[in-house]
Formats: structure tokens, sequence, C-alpha cells
């Protein structure tokens, strides 16, 4: 082992839905009873080989979409922390957007309890800590970021530490 493989790790941003493993999509998928275009680990691999940035859009929406359970965000963060922990991270600094679940039927509650409840489950498993920044976007809809943003404060002593803003705006 190299010396700095065996330094503990931070990372500073990273987006938990574009973190969803193969497996972890078909199961959650199969779960809330959602169909996906393939019904394979490979399919699913076969998905994520983004050929250009409007096919990542396209496989994002596909990925988020089957995201509709608190057990589901909680299983997100959980697993992500697995995998960091194993190339010696420590500390996780990690953002998810929560406006475009709500809209398609998602609750506040599942989404802040899953993400938060995660995080706690991170730590204890995997010793990781992870803190949370939800995000907004450019051109949000004003009353669900008013929303996104008392939402984050209520959860300030679950993990919650920040309130982002995402996409591109008009120069």
């Amino acid at each position: 082992m190299d010396a700095v493989a065996s330094y503990p790790k931070i990372e500073l941003h990273v987006h938990l839905e574009g973190t969803v493993r193969p497996r972890t999509l078909l199961d959650m998928a199969r779960r809330n009873d959602l169909p996906l275009p393939v019904d394979s680990v490979e399919g699913v691999e076969a998905l994520y080989e983004f050929t250009d940035f409007a096919h990542f859009i396209e496989v994002w929406i596909l990925t988020t979409n089957v995201m509709r359970t608190a057990d589901d965000f909680r299983q997100i963060v959980v697993d992500y922390a697995a995998e960091a922990a194993s190339h010696g991270a420590v500390y996780v600094e990690a953002i998810f957007s929560p406006i475009e679940r709500v809209a398609r039927g998602v609750s506040w509650d599942d989404l802040f309890e899953g993400y938060c409840d995660g995080a706690q489950q991170a730590q204890e498993e995997h010793g990781v800590v992870v803190r949370l920044t939800p995000e907004s976007y450019r051109g949000a809809d004003v009353e669900a970021t008013q929303e996104l943003a008392r939402r984050a404060v209520a959860y300030k002593d679950r993990g919650i530490v920040g309130l982002g803003l995402g996409g591109r705006g008009h120069l």
C-alpha cells in the first residue's frame, strides 16, 4: 500500500443520486414496481455508458424516478458511505436534489428522513461522517425552493449543513 492510500480521505462534493449502483437501481425499481428499459445489472451498466450530456440527463431522470421511499434515500447514503469507506474516506459532504422528487409525488418527509437516517446509519456502520446539502436549481419554483430552505433548517441537527443552488443561470 502506498503512503497516500493509507491517509484518511474526505470528499467534499458528491451528488448522491449519481452514486446509485446498477444492482441498487434494479432493486429499487422492483421494490417500487417501476419499470426500467433493462432488467439486468449488465443492462444498467450499459445505460450508464453515457454517449453525450443529453443521454446523461435521460439516464439521470430514469434513475431518479425510481427513488420513491425513505428507505430508498437511506440506502443510497449508506451504500455510498460503504464505498467511500473502502477508499479510506472518513468524511463526505453529499448533495441531493429533492425538488424534482417532490414534483413527482415523493414527500418532503420521506426525502429528508431517508437521507438523514442514512447519514446516521453510515456513521454507525461504516465510520463515515456524512453531511448533507439539499440543492435547488436555477429556475425552480419559488415556493418549492422556499419549502426546501425551511426543511433544510428544520433538519440542521440531523446532518444538513447547507443549501445549494445548481444548474445553469443566465449570464
